[in-house]
């Protein structure tokens, strides 16, 4: 005959079962399936100690808490935080314009000694003034600098 699995026993394999899917996940889920998978496991804890009942009532009030008020917390503590790079300085540095081909809109730029591809959606000439609008890989994107 089998071993009856009580709810309180069940609470805590799916709480495990989750903290689980969270390490395979990964942070993609936010930390969602841990917290509520220790929810979980501490409400089946106190209900094998106790009664089903109390485990699942403490389960449900953990659960729903974090998800009301836990949750914002812990996605305003994880946000991924984007940082510049070296490139992002040549935005907005004017150069002169060394060389340009305006059949392919594309020449080169020279700038703190180093010479950059460049395209430019407007026609330029070798020696124009130009200013840094993007980086887009091993490319400076430039614009004219407007002539007073």
């Amino acid at each position: 005959m089998l071993p009856v699995m009580t709810i309180a026993i069940a609470l805590t394999l799916i709480g495990l079962l989750f903290i689980l899917l969270e390490l395979i996940v990964g942070i993609d889920t936010g930390l969602d399936l841990l917290l509520i998978g220790i929810s979980l496991l501490i409400g089946g804890s106190i209900g094998y100690f106790s009664t089903d009942i109390i485990g699942v009532i403490t389960s449900i009030i953990l659960s729903f808490g974090y998800l009301l008020v836990g949750r914002k917390l812990v996605k305003n503590k994880i946000n991924a935080f984007s940082h510049h790079s070296n490139i992002d300085s040549l935005l907005g540095k004017t150069t002169k314009v060394k060389s340009w081909d305006n059949n392919s809109d594309f020449g080169t730029v020279t700038i703190d000694g180093e010479i950059w591809r460049a395209k430019s959606k407007k026609s330029l000439s070798t020696g124009d003034k130009v200013t840094i609008t993007n980086v887009s890989g091993v490319t400076l994107e430039v614009e004219p600098l407007e002539k007073d």
